[in-house]
């Protein structure tokens, strides 16, 4: 199972299992059982066969929506912990934030600094930081899993590893609300109170987009060769075009807390009281998980 970036998975996992059925946000009339075990969304990625991973409050979760039924499970490995920071590729995970009051030995307190799991979240090894750090925002580059950017904190520099987690380096001086890695990993994007900015040099520098839109989160499209998708200030869904020039698409109410595009373009838009799906650039809205 391949997870793609934007943050699968095998195994047994513990937890509940919660069958939601999907229906048109706006519209449908259909009854949905909601999770109460997935609260604040930090983090969403997609695999290659339909899975929808989600690193929350209570652990990292997966949600199969392939079919009709929507069916969401975990915390993966039984893991309860505060996952802050979270990006999943199809090589390995990573994953940054607070221990839970039943987290295993490795999720150190008061902060667990960066993990790192190669069996889709069963088992993890702690890369740095034990104890000291929290990244609120993880991106890794899918043409290099080593390179890895982080937001700390308990500082104002970006962090930049080259070598999966094991040492970093400060980066620009940047208030970023999120981090988003290229496949060339010496380019990443963030969001920031200044507009959207891009760095091409590892993070050492960023330059304000003057032409792109206000984007609170961003994602890249898989199907469209890593074009870049997000969300602005208004909660209107914009997309890239082939000359990378941005068109806005449709709308959303709700507070956005996470986003992600999976392989076939389907976006997917983490509320603060669901989790939808958009096949149309958000003219219309799929629920695939109502929050409680």
């Amino acid at each position: 199972m391949k997870a793609h970036m934007a943050g699968p998975l095998a195994g047994v996992l513990v937890g509940s299992v919660i069958v939601l059925a999907g229906c048109t946000a706006a519209k449908s009339q259909d009854s949905h059982v909601a999770s109460a075990e997935i609260d604040h969304i930090h983090a969403l990625s997609t695999t290659t066969d339909g899975v929808l991973l989600i690193g929350s409050h209570n652990g990292i979760y997966q949600v199969d929506y392939s079919g009709d039924d929507t069916a969401a499970t975990g915390p993966v490995g039984g893991a309860n912990f505060d996952s802050m920071g979270f990006v999943a590729t199809d090589r390995v995970w990573y994953t940054s934030g607070h221990p839970g009051p039943e987290s295993p030995e490795i999720f150190a307190a008061p902060n667990i600094g960066l993990l790192k799991s190669t069996d889709e979240g069963q088992t993890w090894t702690s890369m740095s930081l034990s104890g000291e750090a929290d990244f609120h925002s993880l991106t890794a580059s899918t043409g290099d899993v080593e390179r890895i950017y982080g937001l700390r904190t308990d500082a104002q520099e970006i962090q930049v590893s080259r070598d999966g987690g094991t040492t970093w380096q400060a980066g620009a001086s940047l208030m970023a609300r999120m981090l988003l890695a290229d496949e060339n990993p010496d380019i990443v994007y963030a969001t920031t109170d200044q507009g959207f900015a891009v760095s091409t040099d590892a993070g050492a520098s960023f330059e304000v987009q003057e032409d792109a839109p206000p984007l609170l989160l961003v994602a890249a499209d898989p199907s469209r060769g890593g074009n870049l998708v997000g969300i602005d200030t208004t909660g209107t869904i914009w997309h890239q075009q082939g000359d990378l020039s941005w068109v806005s698409g449709g709308t959303v109410e709700g507070v956005a807390q996470a986003l992600t595009v999976d392989p076939d373009g389907t976006i997917v838009l983490a509320l603060e009281h669901a989790i939808l799906s958009s096949t149309d650039y958000g003219q219309s809205w799929k629920t695939l998980v109502e929050i409680e």
